[in-house]
C-alpha cells in the first residue's frame, strides 16, 4: 500500500511501527515483572502477548487501507480522473478481509519452554 506515495506514507508507517513496537516492549517488561514478582502463570502471560499481537495485526490491516485511501495519488498512478470516478475510486477500496484467528490458549494448555540453546 505504501508504494502509492511512499514519501508521504512512510511517516504514518513509522509512527505506527514505533507505537506497536514500544507497546510490545513495555508489555514484555510488565509481564516479566509480573512473572518474577507474582509468579503469574505462563498461560496468562501468553494470552496477553497473543492479545497484543492480534491487536497489532488488525491495526496494520487498517493502516494499509488508510494509506491507500489517503495517499493514492491519481497523478502518480497515471489514471485519468474520469476513469477513476467511473470505477468508484473516490469511494475507496472495499474492506480488507478479516484477520485470521490466532490459536486460542487456555489455562490448562502448557506453554512450551525454551531449552536456552539455539538450534
Amino acid at each position: 500500500a505504501a508504494q502509492h506515495r511512499f514519501d508521504a506514507a512512510i511517516e504514518e508507517i513509522s509512527e505506527a511501527q514505533r507505537h506497536w513496537e514500544s507497546g510490545g516492549l513495555k508489555l514484555v517488561d510488565e509481564l516479566t515483572e509480573a512473572y518474577i514478582k507474582d509468579h503469574l502463570p505462563l498461560d496468562k502471560l501468553a494470552d496477553q502477548i497473543f492479545d497484543h499481537a492480534r491487536s497489532a495485526v488488525s491495526a496494520w490491516w487498517a493502516l494499509s487501507d488508510d494509506i491507500v485511501q489517503r495517499f493514492g495519488d491519481t497523478c502518480k498512478l497515471g489514471y485519468p480522473a474520469w476513469w477513476l470516478r467511473d470505477v468508484g475510486y473516490p469511494n475507496g477500496p472495499p474492506p480488507s478481509p478479516p484477520v485470521p484467528p490466532y490459536p486460542e490458549t487456555s489455562s490448562d494448555s502448557e506453554v512450551p519452554r525454551s531449552s536456552g540453546k539455539f538450534e
